[in-house]
C-alpha cells in the first residue's frame, strides 16, 4: 500500500524479436539502460546483455550451470514438466568480472535473490538489475 514511488519502466523495442531488446526507463521516460537476450547462445544456455543509458555494454547475465540449463530445457519436453521445480541461477558479470548472481531457490513460490556484492562502485544501475530479475521471471521459459 505504501509502495507508491515508481522506480522504472521496462518496454520491449519490438512486438516480436528473437533477440528481445527491452529498454529500462526512469519514471520521467529517460533511458537508464536496456536488456537484450542473446539468441544463439541462449538456445543452450540463457544469456542476456546488460546495457547502460548510452547503449554501452555494461555486463552480462548467464545461466551458471550448463548441465542445469540443459536439464531445464529437457524437462520442458516432459508432460507436466512445468510442475517440476528446477534451480534457476544466473551469474552477473561487469567488465568480465563476476559481480553477483540472481537465483531462484527451489520452492513452491516464486522467490528471487539478487546479490551484487562484487559491484560496490555500482557500475550496474540497481534499477536495471531489478529489471533483469523481472525480465528473467517473466520472459524466461521456466
Amino acid at each position: 500500500e505504501t509502495e507508491t514511488v515508481e522506480l522504472f519502466r521496462m518496454k520491449g523495442r519490438q512486438v516480436f524479436d528473437v533477440r528481445g531488446r527491452y529498454d529500462v526507463t526512469g519514471p520521467d521516460g529517460e533511458r537508464i539502460g536496456s536488456l537484450e537476450k542473446v539468441f544463439g547462445i541462449s538456445l543452450v544456455r540463457s544469456t542476456w546483455r546488460i546495457y547502460g543509458a548510452n547503449d554501452e555494454l555494461v555486463g552480462t547475465a548467464q545461466e551458471r550451470s550448463m548441465p542445469v540449463a540443459l536439464l531445464r530445457r529437457a524437462i520442458d519436453l516432459v508432460p507436466y514438466g512445468e510442475f517440476i521445480p528446477i534451480l534457476f541461477q544466473f551469474t552477473i558479470r561487469v567488465d568480465g568480472h563476476e559481480v553477483g548472481e540472481l537465483r531462484r531457490p527451489v520452492g513452491f513460490r516464486d522467490r528471487y535473490i539478487l546479490e551484487l556484492e562484487g559491484d560496490p562502485d555500482r557500475r550496474l544501475d540497481r534499477r536495471v538489475a531489478i529489471a533483469l530479475a523481472i525480465a528473467l521471471d517473466a520472459l524466461q521459459s521456466r
